[in-house]
């Protein structure tokens, strides 16, 4: 068994059904490589489906109308991406998918999910699970987004990360610019807090790799 696919019979989205049913759906998918910082999907765009991360990792971003950046997300192997928007009908998809790094990418279209989801009911349920753990991390991140300080946005987002990753030492899913983006802040503004922070000893930081105190 391809060791690319072979994550998948064990993934959330097909917990509960047999190996045959899971190969059922997989042969009807598209699988597709997208190389570094490769556009998947772009804004306005009205033919996409939802992804399946295979390998590597893809950005979820917006732009406003002069051309601001803010980052959704990042979301890596076994994530899926775009079934909120696939599922709900809009007509022109409201964020950028570009992948980070050579990426592997099953699509299905909610035409087929809801087609397997009759056959296969347990398909069904264990979205339902995925779309409202993403609502909880939505509420997590406008958490962070309502905090009017700098330092109090970083702290919220650090705490958060320490909590999923169940370490006080770790690794964050962004470089400076693409953090800034995501807190909604100044470049230069977050790297001066930064510096400041570790300065009073409440974290300290390498590129991407973090620890707080």
């Amino acid at each position: 068994m391809n060791k690319v696919f072979q994550m998948i019979y064990t993934h959330p989205l097909f917990r509960g059904l047999k190996n045959p049913e899971v190969e059922d759906i997989l042969n009807s998918l598209t699988y597709k490589i997208y190389e570094h910082e490769t556009t998947v999907f772009s804004m306005g765009e009205s033919q996409y489906a939802i992804g399946f991360i295979l390998k590597g990792n893809v950005t979820i971003s917006k732009l406003d109308y002069w051309g601001n950046r803010s980052i959704v997300n990042v979301l890596g192997k076994g994530e899926i991406f775009c079934e909120s928007f696939a599922f709900s009908g809009v007509d022109e998809l409201p964020v950028n998918v570009v992948a980070q790094k050579s990426t592997n990418l099953l699509f299905i279209t909610p035409e087929q999910f809801i087609d397997f989801g009759v056959r296969y009911p347990q398909l069904m349920k264990n979205m339902m699970y995925i779309l409202a753990s993403k609502n909880v991390f939505m509420t997590q991140k406008m958490d962070i987004l309502t905090k009017r300080k700098i330092r109090e946005k970083v702290l919220a987002f650090l705490s958060m990360q320490a909590q999923q990753q169940r370490n006080y030492r770790f690794t964050i899913p962004f470089n400076r610019n693409e953090l800034a983006d995501y807190l909604s802040v100044d470049r230069s503004a977050l790297s001066a807090e930064l510096s400041k922070m570790r300065e009073e000893g409440i974290i300290d930081y390498h590129l991407s790799e973090f620890t707080i105190y």
